[in-house]
């Protein structure tokens, strides 16, 4: 059995005591015990080592060497809701919603925006308020939209179709009836057509990448 090494020394002395592999020691000082084991010295008894201290800074220990402040460790209580708040906006937030997507939009018409908090703007349409095709049309803020798309239909002459959104400021535009329109392109006339170019959705970004609105 090996021969085990008790050694019975002050604070100072373990101090500057040399690591013996199997020896145990008795601090009188402070009644705390060590055993040296391989290349280490461990604490196997005695008052908790205070050398460290993890908490409130204003309840360390004076005795404390290393202090981590628990308090410059606290995150947000809920990061997942921090993250979205931060990326929703990168993610498009929706600005008004047609409430009659299905009628003709018979005269000029408002459209009040819930937030001006966005650099660009999209807008989500059908081709007709009788037709379920699908178009988006994207802009700066500032800026009057143009609504506009063309196709053909049997044999009869390709046709285009148009809007206007008129910019009247950052949260606030007009559907305009007397700039909706269809032609055929055979022809030099357009007929005023009240159910072209139906806006469904707007929906504002906010990048950051553009500062300065353009006015249209």
């Amino acid at each position: 059995m090996p021969k085990v090494n008790f050694k019975r020394k002050s604070t100072l002395e373990i101090e500057d005591l040399d690591i013996e592999d199997g020896s145990l020691i008795y601090d009188y000082e402070t009644g705390n015990t060590f055993m040296d084991y391989q290349n280490k010295r461990i604490q196997t008894g005695g008052k908790p080592n205070q050398d460290i201290y993890i908490g409130p800074e204003e309840d360390a220990p004076s005795e404390a060497k290393i202090i981590i402040d628990s308090n410059q460790m606290k995150t947000p209580t809920n990061i997942e809701q921090t993250i979205d708040n931060k990326l929703s906006p990168i993610r498009g937030t929706i600005l008004w919603t047609n409430s009659n997507p299905t009628s003709a939009i018979n005269a000029d018409t408002q459209i009040n925006l819930s937030s001006s908090d966005y650099d660009i703007i999209k807008v989500f349409w059908k081709r007709a308020a009788s037709q379920n095709v699908i178009y988006t049309t994207e802009t700066l803020k500032g800026t009057t939209i143009e609504l506009f798309c063309n196709s053909t239909q049997g044999d009869n002459a390709p046709w285009v179709r148009s809007r206007i959104l008129q910019y009247v400021n950052d949260s606030t535009y007009t559907m305009k009836t007397s700039e909706s329109y269809l032609q055929f392109c055979n022809s030099s006339s357009r007929s005023n057509e009240k159910g072209a170019c139906i806006p469904l959705y707007i929906v504002g970004y906010k990048t950051g990448l553009f500062s300065e609105e353009v006015n249209g």
